[in-house]
Formats: structure tokens, sequence, C-alpha cells
């Protein structure tokens, strides 16, 4: 499987879920290019491109739980609110 660089963290994420086979899938029938793009596919979603429901459920935890990790970098690096306000 290729391994685009802008789809990497797609990649990453199917092969520690063992779903490699879906790659294709995701990204061209259901337009998931990025990880925020997930917020819009459901479980019925993934089971229409051939997917079980317990791999589906299985997807969508792995995802949520690194759109959680993601957004608390992002938390970690923003500013303080109280250094802001010194400002």
């Amino acid at each position: 499987m290729a391994q685009n660089e802008d789809t990497q963290w797609l990649e990453e994420i199917l092969e520690e879920t063992q779903l490699q086979q879906f790659a294709q899938s995701i990204r061209e029938e259901l337009h998931v290019t990025q990880l925020d793009h997930f917020r819009f596919v459901e479980t019925q979603d993934l089971e229409k491109i051939g997917m079980g429901r317990p791999a589906a459920r299985r997807l969508l935890d792995k995802v949520n739980r690194q759109r959680k990790k993601s957004t608390n970098i992002i938390d970690r690096v923003s500013f303080p609110y109280e250094f802001i306000i010194q400002l």
C-alpha cells in the first residue's frame, strides 16, 4: 500500500487497527483526507464500504482517541489564558 504523505496518519491508524485494506475506500468513497473529517463518519458509512460493525467501532474508537490526543497537544502549546490577560 503506497503511503501518501498527506494521509500517512490514516495509514498508521489503519495499520494499528489491522484494517489497512480499507485505506483506498476511506479516502475515495468517504472522502476522508484529514483526521477531523472522521467527525462526520458513522458506523453505517464504514459498513457500506464493506467493514464489519466491530471493526468499524474499533476504528472509530481509535480515531476518537487520536483526535483527543491531537487536541491535547494543541492545548499544551497554546498560551495560557492568564498570560494573554497580562499583555
